[in-house]
């Protein structure tokens, strides 16, 4: 049993009920993705910084379109404490990442 459906409340008259599903295929990414990242990767490294390949193990959009084009996630500014009540972005992320889209855009036209 996934942790989630074990959750209990620490408060005295208060119940938890934990509803829902999985909605998100797993993220694969093909060969066209895998070939787009090292695009990518190349320009992030002419405009002067790196750009890593990491899995988070969370879902999005790019779990629906990897099985049918080639897709990149997770390309936002860098941060901390993704979806949570303290996130962060680092100010010094944002003018290198739009570069990169930029530079995507007008290679991948």
């Amino acid at each position: 049993m996934p942790k989630i459906l074990g959750i209990t409340s620490r408060t005295k008259g208060v119940s938890v009920k934990v509803a829902g599903e999985l909605n998100r295929p797993p993220y694969e990414k093909s060969n066209a993705g895998a070939a787009l990242y090292e695009h990518a990767k190349g320009l992030a490294a002419e405009l002067g910084f790196k750009l890593l390949d990491v899995f988070s193990g969370g879902g999005s959009d790019g779990n629906f379109t990897a099985p049918h084009t080639a897709t990149l996630d997770g390309l936002g500014v860098d941060g901390k404490g993704a979806h949570t009540h303290y996130e962060q972005l680092y100010i010094s992320s944002i003018e290198p990442r739009a570069r990169l889209f930029y530079r995507l855009y007008q290679t991948l036209q």
